[in-house]
């Protein structure tokens, strides 16, 4: 598995991005948005088959690590926090994964895997939950992500990180 291949762009409201990035409205914000981080998804998300095309974004500032952004292209308020997957934290077996990637049409070398995140506050704490059932799988060389269920009912919708 490989990481995704965000590139990251800052810019502030001074100065103008840098070539070919641009700035998106998002609900963070006005934020730059490279379009080689631009992905098509032909069937959208899992409750959001209307809306196709998405682009990976750095996060600002949040210190959720190496989390981005998966923001839709065509509505400021569709977003969702994901987070790339670990291959070597075995919490989906690889099995599973290459089965996944196979049923799709995605190469293993260019398989990116992206779980979608929850984030709660609770009390004094903050709580992070991935979806490890229902994974996106991103063909990086395409530029093509599908929401894929993985037929395993051994993973969690809200696994805790």
């Amino acid at each position: 598995m490989h990481a995704t291949k965000l590139t990251h762009t800052e810019s502030s409201a001074a100065e103008p991005p840098p070539d070919g990035v641009r700035m998106i409205e998002t609900r963070f914000g006005e934020m730059p948005f490279d379009p080689q981080n631009s992905l098509t998804m032909p069937q959208g998300l899992i409750g959001y088959s209307d809306f196709r095309e998405f682009g990976l974004l750095a996060l600002p500032d949040s210190g959720l690590g190496a989390m981005m952004l998966l923001q839709s292209l065509s509505e400021a308020s569709l977003s969702f926090i994901v987070a790339p997957y670990n291959a070597e934290s075995g919490m989906i077996d690889d099995k599973d994964l290459a089965d996944a990637a196979r049923a799709l049409g995605i190469g293993r070398d260019d398989l990116v895997v992206l779980l979608v995140v929850t984030v709660q506050r609770e009390a004094d704490t903050i709580k992070i939950y991935g979806n490890l059932r229902a994974p996106v799988m991103v063909d990086n060389e395409h530029h093509i992500a599908r929401q894929y269920v993985l037929p395993n009912p051994k993973y969690p919708v809200r696994y805790e990180f």
